[in-house]
């Protein structure tokens, strides 16, 4: 015969240790992205993070023209203070440092040309 009382008190454990990472998480779940290219244009972006996955989509509009775009983007490394983030229709990659704070990130990409800058603020 099964104990009822066993099996709530073991799922209930399995639900606390899973939640147990994600608050640990200082990834934030919105950020708010900046992108400066050489040629004066920039783009405003905001990035909703899925959960607590290293997923975001990510929206775009243009400065000054207010062409928007959407993309997904995955963080594929991290380590210490620098972070790697694949962009996939763009087919490359953001590169960052974040600031001593954690909150602020500074970078390139792949596709930039040289002097072109993201950085991002991240909240939640």
């Amino acid at each position: 015969m099964i104990d009822r009382r066993s099996v709530i008190v073991g799922l209930a454990g399995a639900v606390v240790a899973s939640v147990a990472p994600a608050q640990a998480d200082d990834l934030g779940v919105v950020w708010f992205v900046h992108e400066q290219g050489t040629d004066g244009r920039s783009w405003e972006g905001v990035w909703r993070r899925r959960g607590y996955s290293p997923v975001f989509d990510a929206q775009w509009t243009q400065n000054g023209t207010g062409v928007m775009l959407s993309d997904v983007v995955e963080i594929r490394g991290r380590a210490g203070n620098s972070i790697t983030i694949y962009r996939y229709r763009q087919n490359g990659s953001y590169f960052g440092t974040f600031s001593p704070s954690g909150r602020h990130i500074r970078g390139t990409a792949s596709w930039y040309t040289p002097g072109s800058y993201w950085s991002a603020r991240i909240e939640g």
